[in-house]
């Protein structure tokens, strides 16, 4: 069976013959046995002629049964020989022995027959014994039985009449009549010998390439049956097979997927009365129609019915199959789902409106992350001096304090630059299982301090809460934004901050009636509401508070509730508005429950290495393109005990690394390098040497930053700023993994 317009291969496969390979293998195998048959048949015939010695030749019959008995034995001896490796691997040289064998013993005993052993004198006797039976089965036998060439067979019967002529002539009666009419004789067996060979093995030949060529076409028909099962089941396309009545044959994996419907369910019902929607009968019937007929189709749109009862739109495109004499016998189906595309068409004038405040905010989000790398930078210099500083003075210094709240600061700055990143794309949420109600009060106090001064913040937690994935940073800055919008709200004068928690199960026509992520889903979700009595804001306004760059304050930051929703819709969350003016307003903010309550149990903090293991004595090639940086670091590592080398770029220190390549004990890279980048200045390196033990260091997020480069053998990762300490702990690990 094949799609209409393609011509099966007239050939049974790739190759126009057998393989020779296959050929001898089975020919060997085959001479193997037709040798073991031929020395079992020969030792028996000898066994057999044995009782008519005792007629025939009466004075000569003890020594005829004597050569008899050797001859079955030597014979005996092949076969066992044919048994063995030697044997299996040379079969066609065993069995012309086995024919030699079979000459020499005739010869013997037709020398036995005229009395030649009895008198010890061999080379007198005549060769008039009757020993053209056993000649002639010598080789004739090897014809019949064993299965080769017509050469072998032409072989193994010039070494027969050779022992009959080399006993003529030893016992003198190389010449005469007879001798000449048994010659004559010998040599037409053997011609008969190869003629039978030749026939034989042409046979064989033909009935081998009448196999082969039949198993070679169930080979392919078995993979053409398999590449076209593997078409239609992997295919991501719905593949529907139809017979000639419109039943269905075969249905694919994305089929079931789709419709919903197992391949059990389906195959041999109607596929117009199952699984087309009524009013798209009329056109799938016609289209199907056109297919068998060979008329030409084109694509057309039908609804399909899904097991759940649903509708899907398909786009849908048949072709007709043809068996190998070109009738039709069926038609297949094609389909791809486009019903997400018809919702999106129906979105798209919202994102047409939308587009310009996501320009907006790809262009302040390519400028955050540029900040948060360059900053990143700046707080190297201020956290890596700082712990310097922190290092030399002595535990009572008046300005310890000082410096210890510079190191504070700067690791607040480096949280702010990982939201920034994040916000910016350019990092990764760091999900949790989080205690909301937990994170409210540790943050209680900063929200206290945010509000106005004549706002009272009150607390209404629902005990027992279930978890939420979170990220804690970005929920703590939610709850920022939106206190201090409310205390905005109040103002100067009294009023009241309510901050709420609750479990609620979220619905469909709720979920509707909120601005959510396109994941968000219904069931079950946590909720935290801050409500305000302030000053309250219209509906018109309220339809536009979470728009970028929207505000009502007067100095037009605007970007807060922006931020909220962001990250609500960031951890597959809803986030619903209500207010009156006058009244004050209350903001929801819905949290996908993450099951049962989360625990307070800390966590273990990984074990530090011992101080001052993996860093004196050491050399370390620091290479980043910031001079600040590689001041301070340098500065760091020479404190911990370490010879440092430096590199401005990245060519440079792959220069500098391939000058002191044995002396190195450690590489310190920044991804971001000009010449060359730091993941490739990393694989070079590892080229020199492929046991170099290289840090990756960046102002990026880790996973992202080093997660390609952990298989090929990354050390570890430092994420700028760091301290001392962070440095000391990155070299400890790095020595702890070399030795």
């Amino acid at each position: 069976m094949a799609v209409d317009g393609t011509h099966p291969s007239p050939y049974p496969g790739p190759e126009p013959g057998p393989p020779l390979a296959a050929y001898d293998a089975e020919s060997l195998a085959r001479c193997w046995r037709g040798a073991s048959a031929y020395c079992l048949t020969a030792a028996i015939l000898l066994l057999t002629f044995a009782a008519l010695d005792r007629t025939r030749f009466p004075d000569a019959a003890a020594t005829l049964l004597l050569v008899r008995a050797l001859g079955a034995a030597a014979l005996g001896f092949l076969l066992v020989l044919l048994q063995t490796r030697f044997g299996v691997r040379h079969p066609r040289a065993l069995g012309v022995v086995a024919a030699a064998l079979m000459g020499a013993i005739e010869q013997l005993l037709a020398l036995a027959a005229e009395g030649a052993l009895q008198g010890r004198a061999l080379v007198t006797l005549g060769a008039e014994s009757p020993i053209n039976l056993g000649a002639t089965f010598a080789m004739l036998g090897v014809a019949v039985l064993i299965p080769w060439s017509p050469v072998w067979s032409a072989f193994a019967s010039l070494l027969v009449i050779g022992e009959y002529v080399a006993a003529a002539v030893i016992t003198g009666r190389a010449t005469g009549p007879p001798f000449d009419d048994k010659l004559m004789l010998f040599a037409s067996a053997g011609v008969v010998a190869v003629v039978i060979t030749a026939v034989l093995e042409q046979r064989r030949w033909r009935e081998f390439f009448q196999t082969w060529a039949l198993a070679a076409a169930h080979r392919e028909a078995r993979e053409r049956e398999k590449r076209y099962r593997s078409v239609v089941e992997t295919a991501g396309s719905v593949i529907i097979v139809l017979g000639p009545a419109g039943s269905v044959t075969e249905f694919n994996r994305e089929a079931e997927r789709v419709l919903g419907w197992p391949q059990a369910a389906v195959v041999g019902r109607d596929l117009l009365t199952s699984l087309v929607a009524e009013g798209s009968r009329a056109t799938v019937a016609t289209d199907i129609g056109k297919a068998l007929a060979g008329e030409p189709t084109g694509a057309f749109e039908a609804r399909m019915l899904a097991r759940d009862g649903s509708e899907r739109v398909m786009a849908c495109g048949t072709r007709r199959l043809v068996d190998d004499d070109g009738r039709a016998v069926g038609v297949v189906l094609c389909a791809q789902d486009i019903s997400d595309r018809k919702q999106a068409e129906d979105a798209r004038l919202a994102l047409e409106r939308r587009l310009g405040e996501a320009q907006k905010l790809e262009s302040l989000g390519v400028l955050a992350g540029g900040i948060a790398h360059d900053f990143n930078n700046l707080l190297v210099s201020v956290l890596g001096n700082a712990s310097l500083a922190l290092g030399e003075l002595p535990p009572g210094a008046p300005t310890r304090q000082a410096v210890q709240r510079i190191e504070h600061a700067a690791r607040r700055g480096s949280e702010l630059t990982r939201q920034l990143l994040a916000y910016a794309g350019k990092g990764t949420v760091a999900l949790a299982r989080v205690d909301v109600n937990a994170l409210i009060a540790e943050t209680s106090d900063l929200l206290h301090v945010s509000t106005a001064n004549r706002a009272v913040m009150t607390y209404d937690l629902t005990p027992n809460l279930p978890a939420v994935e979170a990220d804690p940073t970005q929920i703590r800055q939610v709850l920022m934004n939106l206190v201090i919008n409310a205390s905005e709200a109040i103002g100067d004068a009294d009023g009241t901050i309510t901050v709420r928690t609750g479990v609620v199960e979220l619905g469909a026509d709720t979920l509707r009636d909120t601005q959510h992520a396109p994941e968000a889903a219904p069931g079950p979700h946590v909720c935290i509401e801050v409500c305000d009595t302030g000053c309250g804001i219209d509906a018109a306004t309220a339809a536009r508070v979470f728009d970028p760059f929207f505000s009502t304050k007067f100095t037009g930051r605007g970007l807060g509730l922006a931020t909220v929703l962001g990250v609500v819709r960031g951890h597959r969350g809803a986030l619903a508005l209500t207010s009156t003016p006058g009244s004050g307003t209350t903001v929801r903010i819905y949290l996908p429950s993450a099951g049962a309550p989360a625990r307070g149990e800390p966590r273990p903090a990984p074990a530090a290495p011992p101080a001052g293991e993996g860093r004196e004595g050491r050399t370390v090639l620091l290479v980043d393109d910031e001079e600040d940086v590689r001041v301070v670091t340098a500065h760091m590592l020479e404190r911990l005990g370490c010879s440092v080398l430096q590199a401005g770029d990245g060519r440079e220190g792959v220069q500098v690394f391939r000058e002191h390549a044995r002396m190195i004990d450690a590489v310190i890279v920044d991804l971001t390098l000009p010449r060359l980048s730091g993941d490739r200045v990393f694989r070079e390196i590892r080229t020199i040497r492929p046991d170099a033990r290289v840090i990756l260091m960046t102002g990026y997020d880790d996973e992202k930053a080093s997660g390609a480069l952990a298989e090929a053998g990354l050390a570890g990762f430092l994420r700028k700023p760091f301290s001392v300490g962070d440095l000391e702990k990155a070299l400890g690990e790095v020595a702890r993994e070399g030795d």
